[in-house]
């Protein structure tokens, strides 16, 4: 990864944290707001790594801002999300075009548009995709990772868009995480 990258990862990283513990797997954890610092450009420049950082901040404050929605499977928004439509409608907001389901979006990701990340690499904005409803061989649920420390997501799940932990999907028979390669800008 290169040095720029890996900067706005770490900044990310540092600059998003949660607090509590869920004692249940799927309950929702209670988030430190997000600093002002990233959501803030007047101290962000110009090169590649700031645009990148740039965009992070608008793609997970946008997913911030629909925390406590409902969540209906098959809804689309914009007050009622399933998980797929979560994602879409973030990414979205800094221009990049998705599918609108789970497997179709992680084959977009696996078509060209994305790279596999090594569990214990994932940043803020990756996505998490494991089987769910589907079945245990086919991709049925997407989350955004947070706050990679703390393995927690924001996502559209019942009964509603929130703050929650992924490391008891890990145990599931597919689960991937995956980093969009649109998320820079092209180049001038």
């Amino acid at each position: 990864m290169p040095s720029t990258s890996r900067w706005v990862a770490t900044t990310v990283v540092v600059l998003i944290s949660l607090s509590g513990c869920a004692t249940e797997a799927w309950k929702e954890v209670e988030p430190d707001p997000v600093a002002a610092a990233l959501l803030d450009d007047s101290g962000v420049g110009s090169s590649e790594g700031d645009l990148v950082g740039r965009r992070l901040g608008v793609l997970l404050s946008v997913a911030r801002q629909e925390r406590g929605e409902p969540y209906e499977w098959g809804a689309d928004g914009p007050t009622v999300w399933d998980c797929s439509s979560f994602v879409r409608h973030a990414y979205s907001e800094v221009g990049i075009r998705m599918p609108r389901t789970a497997r179709a979006q992680r084959d977009w990701m696996a078509d060209g548009n994305g790279v596999l990340i090594a569990e214990g690499d994932e940043q803020p904005g990756d996505l998490v995709f494991w089987d769910d409803y589907l079945g245990p061989d086919e991709i049925g649920h997407v989350a955004m990772v947070w706050d990679p420390d703390e393995s927690s997501t924001i996502e559209a799940r019942t009964p509603e868009t929130g703050f929650y932990r992924y490391k008891s999907a890990e145990d599931h028979s597919m689960f991937e995480i995956w980093r969009t390669t649109d998320l820079a800008p092209p180049a001038a």
